[in-house]
């Protein structure tokens, strides 16, 4: 089955055809693409739900109309199940000029060695079409794809974080790396060896049982407490001294000579 000239076939047949509009086209070409996948095996089993997902036909009256449209105009050969739980079945006819196996049939006889078929495997007609096979197996795969993915992910944000730990927050941190800290944020070397020795006579640890896990935050903290302090020593030395009575009030003043 050559599906290139199936679908010339198809669009020469269509070629002298004023019924058909964009929903019956789209509707045909998302049955064929499920013969397709059945290796142009017939008949296929269909749901209507992915049909009318593959053809973007939003409403279930025209889908119906459609479908039953094509049947009578000699497209296809419908077969509603009726059944939510069991797939209809479709035979298409093929258009191919050039296809021996087809050309020795008419439609009218693929369509009698189709109802054969129908009435020889009866109920063991498969209830789940191919392709629905074929997408329930490509979603698990995705999912499964998508969760390695997510997972990748994952663990390169770990890795990242642990990056940043390692060369930042490394605990007992780098002398070098605490004075650069300091100098960044507005503070002397001085500051930071003080920072650096006191916590490094601890030992980097909180109470003298909790390991510090990142000593940035604690470097922050103490340069708050720094500079609050700094800002407390200023405002002293900076106080005017009106505040103090013993600076402006002369103990010998009289206050009876004129100005």
């Amino acid at each position: 089955m050559n599906y290139i000239r199936h679908l010339t076939g198809f669009y020469e047949k269509i070629g002298h055809e004023n019924r058909l509009n964009p929903s019956h086209i789209s509707l045909y070409h998302a049955l064929f693409q499920f013969w397709n996948a059945n290796r142009f095996r017939n008949p296929i089993s269909i749901s209507r739900n992915e049909m009318m997902t593959l053809s973007k036909i939003s409403a279930k009256a025209t889908y119906h109309k459609c479908i039953k449209e094509l049947h009578d105009w000699g497209y296809i050969q419908y077969f509603p199940s009726f059944n939510p739980l069991k797939g209809s079945l479709v035979h298409l006819f093929s258009f191919d000029s050039n296809n021996e196996r087809f050309n020795k049939q008419s439609a009218g006889e693929q369509l009698n060695s189709f109802d054969q078929t129908i009435n020889q495997s009866g109920a063991e007609q498969a209830i789940v079409p191919y392709i629905n096979n074929s997408n329930n197996s490509n979603i698990e795969k995705n999912k499964i794809n998508n969760h390695i993915l997510q997972s990748n992910k994952s663990e390169n944000k770990y890795e990242e974080r642990q990056l940043v730990i390692n060369e930042d927050s490394t605990i007992p941190p780098n002398y070098l790396m605490v004075k650069q800290f300091f100098i960044s944020n507005n503070c002397t070397e001085q500051h930071a060896k003080r920072f650096f020795n006191h916590y490094q006579s601890l030992g980097w640890l909180m109470g003298g049982r909790t390991r510090i896990i990142n000593w940035q935050p604690l470097a922050e903290n103490w340069i708050s407490k720094l500079n609050e302090n700094i800002f407390k020593e200023n405002f002293q030395k900076n106080k005017s001294p009106f505040n103090n009575k013993e600076n402006y009030e002369p103990a010998n003043k009289n206050y009876r000579d004129p100005l």
